[in-house]
């Protein structure tokens, strides 16, 4: 069966209106699925009415970006409550922080070179949460690079020539954020992380791991199942479609039918109202 708990829209760094996706992932065929852009919640709404009006279930999704040794940790939330006052700031403050963390690394790609107008990088992250994915975009749109993975390989990625730090913001804090929502907090594609350790982040709450993922090899698949198995924790998985990255696949994660009825358990046990109210079996 297919599901997709890793999505973005256009109001982080994807490229497709909230309603748009949802019409995407319908013609796909995924069972089960969410948006999760980056620090900002304001697609679910459009999101989740068009997935009603086409009898699709959405859970309620976000993925906080965190910064961990000298690398990134990625924790995605799902079920939360989108209301909760706390988390509102904590992502409004995070999104402030990014606006500023671009201004400075576009100053540096000009001291290096690179010359971008400002205003035209603001202007391509549109009226969503702006991050590092909007300026690979502009110096592809002004042929400084052919492509957004290019771009993070010479200029944007850690200790490149356009690197900035974020503001301090830990992944063991991503998930008391969270938690404190009433939400199940889950590493995403771990594949992709360096120097975290799982143990830590379970110690802090983590309560599952995003196995399936376009990157993952058919082995480490294998080996997250087991540690998941191990320390009890929900199996998800997505395509963290985009439409920008040449990796890419179309959203859907095909996954093994007991991965989903696990899912919607957990979920119907600890969301009945909020995350799951139309769960199908």
């Amino acid at each position: 069966m297919n599901l997709d708990f890793h999505l973005h829209t256009n109001f982080s760094d994807g490229i497709l209106p909230p309603e748009e996706l949802v019409e995407k992932v319908h013609r796909n065929g995924v069972a089960l699925f969410s948006i999760t852009d980056h620090d900002c919640l304001d697609g679910i709404s459009a999101a989740r009415s068009r997935a009603e009006s086409l009898g699709m279930t959405l859970i309620s999704g976000l993925e906080i970006n965190t910064d961990w040794q000298d690398g990134e940790v990625h924790i995605l939330g799902y079920g939360f409550d989108t209301e909760f006052s706390p988390l509102l700031k904590k992502l409004e403050e995070q999104r402030f922080y990014r606006h500023e963390r671009l201004k400075v690394m576009i100053e540096k790609l000009k001291a290096f070179g690179l010359n971008l107008d400002e205003s035209r990088v603001f202007e391509i992250a549109g009226k969503g949460s702006a991050g590092r994915p909007h300026l690979a975009l502009a110096l592809k749109e002004k042929n400084y690079v052919s492509n957004v993975e290019e771009a993070f390989e010479k200029y944007l990625g850690y200790g490149k020539p356009g690197w900035a730090p974020r503001s301090k913001f830990t992944p063991h804090d991503a998930i008391k954020a969270i938690s404190d929502a009433g939400g199940i907090p889950v590493l995403a594609h771990p594949g992709r992380t360096r120097n975290v350790q799982i143990e830590s982040l379970i110690s802090s709450g983590l309560k599952g791991i995003e196995v399936f993922y376009p990157k993952h090899s058919p082995d480490l698949t294998q080996k997250l199942l087991a540690l998941a198995k191990k320390h009890d924790l929900m199996v998800t998985g997505g395509s963290d479609y985009h439409g920008i990255n040449s990796w890419e696949k179309d959203p859907g994660m095909e996954v093994p039918d007991d991965v989903i009825s696990n899912l919607k358990r957990r979920l119907e046990k600890d969301f009945p109202d909020r995350a799951s109210e139309k769960l199908k079996s």
